[in-house]
């Protein structure tokens, strides 16, 4: 966890630029499947039946993704394992009659350890973006299918508790798959992503935009580390 020269050198820069970055933390007891679907009670957002995936465009992997932002309105941003640099936003698989809603809650949870949050808002239609060349042949041979790109249901989500407390990338509750996370303007989100998802993020943020005025946004990632 930061102890090669790549990372020391990344470092040394975000000090220099005044971004605060914050890497794995050790593991948590995991949870059960039901403790998450509690939680997904509390928030309002379980229905008695599953929604049907309805638009969702043929030859597109059905997946979510979470605009998770802080009482600043500052979005959460993480870096992958495999892919240094490459700062996205949370996103996963929508398993087959699983409720997108529902997966998007539980597998936040799973992947930074976030509990508290609320679902705020969405973007009504399915957002997709198509894989490169390269990314396509290595993805459809780890999934043994046949993917154009994916096809996203997006929701913004805030943090009921004040402070980012409960973010844990190594929570113990699925394998960890980012390295570090920092807070950062909507802006920043969309400069940081990899080309291929940069017009999705960018659709995104223009969605979500009535949610994300009216308070003045640091172009620099301000919470300390923990």
């Amino acid at each position: 966890m930061g102890s090669s020269v790549g990372m020391n050198g990344r470092r040394r820069e975000l000090a220099r630029t005044g971004t605060t970055l914050h890497t794995t933390a050790p593991n948590r007891p995991r949870d059960s499947i039901e403790t998450a679907v509690s939680h997904a009670r509390s928030f309002g957002m379980l229905k008695e039946e599953v929604e049907k995936m309805d638009g969702l465009p043929p030859g597109y992997r059905p997946n979510f993704g979470v605009c998770l932002v802080n009482s600043d309105n500052q979005v959460f941003v993480a870096s992958r394992l495999n892919v240094p640099g490459a700062w996205q936003m949370p996103q996963g698989a929508i398993e087959d009659d699983e409720e997108p809603k529902l997966a998007a809650i539980k597998k936040l949870r799973e992947e930074t350890g976030v509990a508290s949050a609320e679902i705020i808002a969405e973007v009504p239609n399915w957002l997709t973006y198509d894989f490169p060349p390269a990314v396509k042949a290595k993805v459809n041979r780890l999934w043994g299918g046949e993917w154009h790109g994916q096809a996203q249901k997006w929701f913004l989500m805030r943090l009921t508790k004040d402070n980012d407390s409960e973010i844990n990338l190594a929570n113990g509750e699925a394998d960890t798959e980012f390295a570090e996370w920092k807070w950062a303007s909507p802006e920043e989100v969309i400069e940081q992503a990899v080309d291929y998802k940069r017009p999705q993020y960018e659709e995104v943020m223009k969605t979500f935009e009535p949610y994300l005025n009216g308070s003045d946004i640091s172009a620099k990632c301000k919470s300390t580390k923990w």
